[in-house]
């Protein structure tokens, strides 16, 4: 499996820090398509003391404007798990990574 980065996705904070969405797909050649975001929020649900459990349970949730390329948006209606490995980038540190699931589309 070679995932590559197929989607880029910007929004910018309050901070003006620009967080940057990249979603890597398996087998894509091809430059990146970019799309702004018009909101992403990042959620950490941990119901425990455990130290670790912010990364076990996270929730990203990113909505995408596609109006001016609707050819090439990504699939989130997709049965497969495993077909876009996301990261999320904030000034320079890793925010989030896991994988896309079609929970709610």
């Amino acid at each position: 499996m070679a995932y590559e980065i197929k989607y880029t996705i910007t929004t910018a904070s309050k901070s003006n820090v620009n967080s940057v969405v990249y979603l890597y797909e398996d087998g894509y050649a091809g430059a990146p398509i970019e799309y702004q975001a018009i909101s992403l929020q990042l959620e950490y649900i941990p119901s425990s003391d455990d130290t670790f459990e912010p990364i076990y349970v996270s929730q990203l949730s990113l909505t995408i404007d596609v109006t001016d390329d609707i050819e090439n948006m990504p699939n989130f209606t997709t049965l497969d798990d495993r077909k876009y490995f996301v990261k999320v980038v904030s000034g320079g540190n890793i925010d989030f990574q896991g994988w896309a699931l079609s929970d709610d589309v």
